[in-house]
């Protein structure tokens, strides 16, 4: 299945359960076009992503990849005019930190 628009506003593919099941299941990868992995570098508490297309209504979510003790993601803060974000660490890692994220709206 293949959907595409050219409305600004329209999407390209619209899933709906009206009895409340899933809307959409997907069996396999998942690949979207807006998430990664951002590196935090050790010794440093925050880490800019740039070139990320993103709106007003746009949320970006991250999560640590691996885990360091007591370090945890603090905040994911999006600027919408530089087209990035910048992820903030509860405190700097000791090691290289890999944060995955994601962007929806």
């Amino acid at each position: 299945m293949h959907g595409i628009t050219d409305s600004a506003t329209g999407a390209g593919v619209v899933a709906e359960n009206a009895a409340g099941g899933a809307a959409l299941q997907v069996q396999g990868v998942a690949a979207f076009a807006r998430s990664g992995l951002l590196t935090v570098a050790a010794g440093k508490s925050s880490a800019t992503q740039t070139g990320v297309a993103l709106t007003a209504a746009s949320l970006v979510l991250a999560t640590l990849q691996q885990h360091a003790t007591g370090v945890y993601v603090q905040a994911a803060v999006p600027s919408v005019t530089d087209s990035s974000f910048t992820v903030y660490l509860s405190k700097a890692p000791t090691a290289t930190a890999k944060v995955a994220w994601f962007i929806v709206n």
